[in-house]
């Protein structure tokens, strides 16, 4: 957990991308309404997927954010 820690310290902007996700998942943030239309369609669905795996290349971590955070994104589009 120590050297995970030091390599987002490390690297910056990794670590205000975690931050954000983060705070994101934690907060009920409400999706605006036309940002909800376009995630709530095929297409939007396939390109939050597409960025949450291209997270994964980046940096582990934030790639597992970006996993529960798409997935929150898609959830709260949904009910909006």
């Amino acid at each position: 957990m120590d050297k995970l820690l030091k390599k987002l310290m490390k690297e910056k902007h990794h670590a205000l991308l975690a931050l954000l996700l983060s705070v994101f998942i934690i907060v009920d943030i409400q999706v605006p309404l036309e940002v909800a239309n376009l995630v709530d369609t095929i297409v939007g669905k396939t390109v939050v997927i597409l960025v949450v795996f291209s997270l994964l290349t980046y940096n582990k971590f934030v790639g597992v954010l970006g996993i529960i955070a798409g997935y929150m994104l898609v959830m709260r589009s949904m009910n909006t």
